[in-house]
């Protein structure tokens, strides 16, 4: 008799972890709000809006996809019939005329831009030049002009240009470093 039991309660604790969680289902009654076309070579969907969130689906560039929402900067998708998934909303395109013909994006365009820099009194040019990994992080900033005489502008500035990230420049179906430059007036 206990045994069964046991066999009864794990078959039950399998069910439950092994279904899909609620925020994975699609109820059956929602309805898409958009379609949207894939503007990067490869778009990983997420389980969560959030970078570290596992990976539940990739897409590849001018394929169509599916729109339930949007939150900040995040777009949630159709991901098979009853799961839903989570991708860069910078990432994709309102219309297919967006992306064809292009071959990736070869303009810099921030994932996550600098915060301003606001210092009482300050007056002049800043002038900055980041350098930024095939992967879209700064990893160097270079001061090239600073006439706001005004060191503490120079640092802020340069540490939060360390934290922005780029999306990926892409040049002929290829990742490519490049160099940004970085200009603020005050």
């Amino acid at each position: 008799m206990a045994e069964k039991f046991s066999i009864a309660l794990l078959s039950m604790v399998l069910v439950a972890f092994c279904s899909p969680s609620r925020e994975q289902m699609q109820t059956p009654g929602r309805d898409t709000i958009a379609v949207m076309y894939v503007a990067s070579d490869e778009l990983p969907v997420r389980e969560r809006p959030a970078e570290d969130s596992p990976v539940v689906a990739t897409y590849q560039r001018g394929e169509a996809v599916s729109v339930f929402g949007r939150e900040g900067e995040w777009t949630e998708l159709r991901v098979g019939i009853e799961r839903s998934g989570w991708a860069f909303s910078s990432a994709l395109a309102e219309s297919k005329s967006e992306i064809d013909g292009d071959e990736g994006s070869d303009i810099a365009r921030f994932r996550v831009a600098p915060s301003p820099v606001y210092l009482p009194g300050a007056k002049g040019l800043l002038v900055l030049e980041a350098h930024v990994s095939t992967d879209g992080n700064v990893f160097e900033v270079r001061t090239i002009t600073n006439t706001t005489g005004s060191p503490d502008v120079e640092r802020l500035n340069r540490e939060e240009l360390l934290r922005a990230k780029f999306h990926p420049l892409v040049v002929h179906g290829a990742r490519q470093p490049f160099v940004y430059e970085h200009r603020v007036e005050y």
